[in-house]
Parts: C-alpha cells; structure tokens; sequence
C-alpha cells in the first residue's frame, strides 16, 4: 500500500483527468465501500465551484506535504554532496512551466486503460 484514503470526499484519478491521460494507481478498498464515477469529470469542475475548490484545496496540500518533505529531507541531509539533487527537485517544482503531457507508447499502458 502506499495510501490510504478514508475519509469521505476522496478523490481518486484527479491527475489523469486534469491532465487528460491514462490513470497511474490502482485503487482496492479494504472495507465496504460507495463510490461516485464521475464520466466527464472536467465538466464537472467547469460546472460545479465547489468541487473545484476541493481538488484545488486537496492538491494543494499534497503539493505542500510534498515540498515540506523535500525540504526536511534537504535539511537532514545539508552538506552531502550525494542529496544535491534536492535542490534541483525543489527548484523545479517551485519554477516549471506547464508543459503538455506526452503520452505513453501503446506497449506501456495497460488492456483495461486502453478499452476506455
């Protein structure tokens, strides 16, 4: 497991579908579960503030969960030439230009993505 989501309101596939490509997780629920599958979700954030506003909120704060370990990380590991490349993560996270996504060869995206 490398999350764990259980409160309501998660959102899952949120990246694949601002970004328009393939999802990149796989998603298993532990415990009786309901879920919501939203089609055409960038209609729905075109039409609906609210549930803008919560993925904007939720991305967010994993951005800032992940700046803060990077710094933490650079901090731990201040004056080893071999973490250098903290620097270069953080530098890039906080400065990178959006850029088009380029998608994937057909041999690396799975039979079930490839049916949607």
């Amino acid at each position: 497991m490398v999350a764990a989501a259980s409160e309501p309101g998660a959102i899952f596939g949120d990246l694949s579908a601002l970004l328009n490509g393939p999802h990149t997780a796989t998603v298993r629920a532990v415990t009786l579960s309901s879920f919501h599958v939203v089609t055409d979700p960038r209609a729905l954030l075109e039409q609906n503030p609210a549930v803008c506003l919560h993925l904007c909120e939720l991305l967010a704060r994993r951005l800032d969960a992940l700046n803060t370990y990077l710094v933490d990380v650079k901090n731990q590991f201040a004056g080893n030439d071999h973490l250098g490349m903290v620097d270069d993560v953080l530098d890039t996270l906080m400065h990178r230009q959006p850029r088009k996504r380029i998608a994937p060869r057909e041999s690396t995206v799975r039979a079930a993505e490839i049916a949607n």
